[in-house]
């Protein structure tokens, strides 16, 4: 009886997770930096995809200090980004998608900017100049599929917060390549 309650759920979920090409390793060209995703895909329709990407963003110029050079801070940016896509004409040699997901970046350790006066005031600590933010996001894109395991791929996401950042626009593109194995 035991073993019946295991494998018939086993039996019914196999369908599920049928895919010929169940993986997709993509490289994606993003503002500023580059992402790099794996997607497991169950279904020829659907997939979840985990990204990692690395963006690099010139902080504001202040002004110089007792007549040295201006700091420009330097900041990168490490965001992780999870979706789960559905793919419209998945079997076609053009694939539209859309997809739901969540995003999470990570301020770097130990950067704070210190902000300069030319007029004698004393330096002020700024701070982080960008916080820890999460977001839920939507996105819409294609595929153009080049051999059997490869595609060229094109997507504009959109997070679903109100507030915008330099550093984490609500609306981002992408574009790169897919293969499939």
């Amino acid at each position: 009886m035991r073993r019946t309650a295991i494998l018939l759920p086993l039996l019914f979920a196999a369908p599920l997770f049928a895919a010929d090409e169940p993986w997709r390793v993509s490289v994606m060209r993003v503002q500023r930096g580059f992402s790099a995703s794996m997607a497991y895909a169950p279904r020829p329709a659907w997939d979840v995809e985990g990204a990692v990407s690395e963006q690099s963003y010139d902080g504001p110029t202040a002004p110089p200090f007792l007549g040295g050079p201006p700091a420009t801070p330097h900041y990168t940016l490490r965001p992780v980004d999870l979706f789960l896509t559905h793919h419209f004409l998945s079997g076609s040699r053009v694939s539209p998608y859309v997809r739901a997901g969540a995003r999470y970046v990570r301020t770097p350790d130990g950067t704070h900017v210190t902000r300069f006066f030319s007029d004698g005031t004393p330096p002020r600590d700024e701070g982080f100049k960008f916080v820890t933010r999460d977001s839920a996001q939507l996105g819409a894109g294609a595929r153009l599929r080049l051999t059997p395991r490869s595609a060229l791929r094109v997507e504009v996401i959109r997070l679903l917060r109100s507030d915008a950042s330099h550093y984490d626009p609500q609306t981002r593109a992408a574009a790169g390549l897919s293969w499939h194995f």
